[in-house]
Formats: structure tokens, C-alpha cells, sequence
């Protein structure tokens, strides 16, 4: 994935807020930063797993959630509510994008 050769060579800090589905190869493609979730869901519970869906589907108070708010990246896949969402909120900036994924930074 070309956005984990964006985010190593611009030396980008974490935390990433991810989804499930690329928490895995993320842990593989940027060792050293911290991404919040990946594929072994026995670790994570049904309540943390169901608020972090909450918040990719831009459900009401996703911006409010503490693991999204702490993280300096989001790597986000094209057509999820949440990217709809981060690409007309000002507290957020693309950083890059291709036709997999794009890479947002926190403004704050």
C-alpha cells in the first residue's frame, strides 16, 4: 500500500486510527507506530470493536470517540461514511491519496 510508503517517508507520528480489515498489515508496514485495531478481535471485546464501527460509519458522536480523537493519522479506505465525513471537516487535512487509501492528518 503506497500510503505506508506516504506515511514512512514523510516520518509521520501515530497514533493511526485504522480499520479492522488493514490493522494487520499496518503493524507489519509501520512497526513503529501504533495503530488501534487489527484483526485479532478476541483481544479487542464486542463493546470496543462496536464503537469503533460506530465511528467508521459516521454515526453521531464519532468525532467524540477517545481513541479516534487521539490519533495523529487516519488511514481510510475510499467509501466509508467516515472518510466522506474527514474530507469536509476542517480539523482534518488529506495528506494523500490514491485510488486504495488516503492518509489524513490531525490539524490540531
Amino acid at each position: 500500500m503506497d500510503a505506508v510508503a506516504y506515511v514512512t517517508r514523510n516520518r509521520l507520528r501515530g497514533p493511526i486510527f485504522n480499520t479492522l480489515d488493514w490493522g494487520g498489515f499496518l503493524i507489519w508496514g509501520l512497526r513503529e507506530l501504533p495503530v488501534t485495531i487489527d484483526g485479532r478481535t478476541n483481544l479487542h471485546g464486542d463493546q470496543r470493536l462496536q464503537a469503533l464501527f460506530d465511528v467508521w460509519l459516521g454515526r453521531p458522536g464519532w468525532d467524540s470517540n477517545p481513541e479516534f480523537r487521539s490519533a495523529n493519522i487516519i488511514i481510510a479506505d475510499h467509501g466509508r461514511p467516515l472518510t466522506w465525513l474527514l474530507r469536509s471537516d476542517s480539523r482534518y487535512t488529506i495528506a494523500y491519496e490514491d485510488r486504495t487509501a488516503l492518509v489524513f492528518t490531525s490539524a490540531r
